[in-house]
């Protein structure tokens, strides 16, 4: 999964760097269809108790629940091992931890997360 994502590095002070990581929607995609596939069976709304629920009915109540999970869960599991690794490779030396500025979902369901770096 690391090798699909993008980053961007860019140099905003001699002594701040941003790192932007994307994940590609592909990804989000995939996470949100499980997620919404295994919330189908867990989901009874009330008074639908004893009906089965459509992944439409699911993604029209849950949707923004379902993708703030999914960017904690990235973050969380994937992002962070990311930046390290990248910050491995491109050999940036930090003065303190990073420091998470922005998370974007884009217009094609792909998430950004923007990190700014003291050097």
């Amino acid at each position: 999964m690391l090798g699909r994502l993008a980053f961007h590095h860019e140099k905003i002070s001699s002594s701040l760097v941003e790192i932007t990581i994307t994940i590609p929607s592909e990804i989000t995609k995939n996470l949100q269809s499980k997620t919404v596939q295994s919330l189908k069976s867990k989901v009874k709304p009330h008074g639908l108790e004893n009906y089965d629920i459509s992944a439409e009915f699911i993604l029209e109540k849950y949707n923004a629940t379902i993708l703030k999970t999914i960017e904690k869960f990235l973050l969380k599991h994937v992002v962070i091992n990311a930046l390290a690794q990248e910050l491995r490779a491109k050999k940036i030396i930090m003065v303190h931890h990073p420091r998470l500025v922005a998370c974007d979902e884009q217009a094609d369901h792909s998430i950004a997360y923007k990190f700014r770096i003291s050097t």
